[in-house]
């Protein structure tokens, strides 16, 4: 299974993604402004990545694919081979950026991928961990993500003389019998655990439709945006200090006043635009 996305890499976000909103037809994803969503769940989904600076000579508009992490380095094999290059492989293996001969660029992810920076106490277990030592977890879920991932943590730990059992499925690694019960109960645990993410997103699809949006009330009111509006032509209010004081963020405003450029660009408040009596 894979996943694919385009994505834009944009110093001033907000104006960035108003445009492609605006071109694609496409909806704010829910929590998360700096994506875009197909409303019909048809296409792909759009997502924009923020630039601290300019990038030169290199594209900014890019394909991300998702791939598991056992088949990662197969894909990005067969991409090299069909012409292509890896531009950067510093952040393997959770993801490699790739180009095509003309330098049009993509990134390769692995889903499923924990890397030893995100789980710091489970690589001091395991270097705690010596010989004749058996690893006890309370479930499978818990110790992987992924049947991948919990069939190669767990060949590692055989290399090295330890076992590995879990509270719940009950396996004993170092027997045959043990292993294949080991590997039955890791492909029914993932198995579950992919069962459970269709079903919650079928249904927020249903709750969407409904006309349900999850997530925490909007803060956005036409009184705050009234307020946003009356300080924004004042010079001496920045947008930070303005989002500050309302208490929201910079985004935000740019997502909530289309006009916001108009607007710092004036040096009369809105207040006095009807003129004086």
């Amino acid at each position: 299974m894979q996943t694919v996305q385009g994505t834009v890499d944009a110093l001033a976000g907000p104006d960035v993604v108003r445009l492609w909103r605006a071109l694609l037809g496409c909806a704010d994803r829910a929590n998360s402004p700096e994506d875009l969503i197909d409303p019909h769940r048809r296409g792909a989904p759009f997502c924009f990545q923020q630039m601290d600076a300019p990038r030169p000579r290199r594209n900014r508009v890019h394909v991300d694919i998702w791939v598991p992490y056992g088949q990662a380095e197969a894909r990005i094999a067969a991409a090299a081979a069909a012409g292509g290059r890896v531009v950067s492989d510093a952040h393997a293996p959770s993801h490699w950026v790739l180009a095509d001969p003309e330098d049009n660029e993509a990134c390769v992810g692995t889903a499923g991928w924990i890397g030893p920076d995100a789980r710091p106490e489970l690589k001091a277990c395991h270097a705690f961990l010596e010989p004749g030592d058996t690893l006890v977890v309370p479930s499978l879920d818990r110790y992987g993500p992924s049947l991948q991932d919990l069939v190669n943590m767990v060949a590692v730990l055989r290399t090295r003389g330890i076992g590995f059992t879990s509270l719940h499925e009950r396996p004993d690694t170092l027997t045959p019998g043990g292993r294949l019960i080991f590997h039955v109960f890791a492909a029914l645990a993932e198995f579950i655990r992919e069962l459970i993410v269709q079903g919650t997103n079928e249904g927020l699809a249903a709750a969407r439709a409904r006309g349900r949006v999850g997530g925490r009330p909007t803060v956005v009111s036409e009184q705050l945006l009234r307020a946003a509006r009356d300080m924004l032509p004042n010079p001496e209010n920045s947008i930070e200090t303005i989002a500050k004081l309302l208490g929201v963020s910079v985004g935000t405003l740019y997502n909530h006043i289309p006009e916001l450029k108009e607007l710092r660009t004036s040096r009369v408040p809105s207040q006095l635009t009807g003129g004086s009596r």
